[in-house]
């Protein structure tokens, strides 16, 4: 099992509960119910890899520290981001075979790339299981992967902070960084342009969420005066994600 971290103070409020419910006050929260007692930290560990968990760490720090310029609470973005992978070690098979169970539609896009499944998947195994109960946060961890168009504010922010948390490592994501803390929404567009652009190159089929999101990001940037164009990196960048090919080849690397 992973090492527990907890998360800064945050405002108290009601997330989300078990049997006796927890809060996130001091410390995430402690779980009790369903078979389980502890933090929710331990909790999501101990369903990931030694890899897998340090990258969600990254990702809720970067969400954690991004929050306040967003007007997004800091606490709230530490529960999206340690949760937001919980699915993503799940074979192709059992990620297909939970969609139809929890009803959620699945896409022919995700039908060919079942990992793209582990977003949605993922918020009813927090609910579900882990107690988490928060519609924002919820939907944050169900449209991490794809994106989409019309995102709220910390969808936009997982989004983000999962392509640029420190684990990450290519050509680039520096510049993302950088914009990220002045314009978000910019760096979420340079995000989706460098996901769609990978894709194409490596013959991968695009999500139309993720070509709507896009759009959708690239015109309201424009009519506010706020667009500009991102290079990158070098061409051949392999890019944050990983995505497996029918022939079962793997393309991208994920720390």
């Amino acid at each position: 099992m992973g090492k527990s971290t907890a998360a800064p103070a945050a405002a108290a409020g009601q997330v989300g509960g078990m049997t006796r419910g927890w809060q996130w006050a001091g410390q995430v929260g402690c779980i009790e119910g369903g078979g389980f007692t502890g933090s929710l930290e331990e909790a999501v560990s101990a369903r990931l890899l030694p890899s897998r968990w340090a990258h969600s760490l990254g990702v809720a720090s970067t969400a954690r520290g991004l929050a306040p310029r967003m007007g997004i609470d800091p606490g709230k973005a530490w529960v999206a981001g340690v949760v937001h992978d919980i699915a993503r070690d799940l074979p192709a098979a059992e990620l297909l075979s939970l969609a139809g169970r929890f009803g959620i539609l699945v896409d022919t896009v995700e039908r060919e790339a079942p990992e793209l499944l582990h977003g949605p998947v993922g918020a009813e195994l927090a609910r579900r299981e882990l107690g988490v109960h928060d519609p924002e946060i919820l939907d944050a961890v169900a449209r991490h992967t794809v994106g989409g168009a019309g995102l709220r504010p910390l969808s936009l922010l997982l989004y983000l902070a999962d392509f640029i948390e420190p684990n990450r490592d290519f050509p680039g994501v520096g510049e993302v960084r950088q914009v990220a803390g002045r314009d978000p929404e910019l760096a979420a567009l340079w995000t989706m342009e460098k996901m769609l652009t990978y894709l194409f190159r490596e013959g991968l089929p695009a999500h139309p969420a993720t070509l709507e999101g896009r759009n959708f990001l690239l015109s309201k940037l424009l009519k506010e005066g706020r667009w500009r164009p991102w290079g990158g990196g070098a061409p051949d960048a392999r890019c944050c994600h990983d995505r497996t090919r029918k022939d079962g080849h793997e393309s991208g690397a994920q720390p």
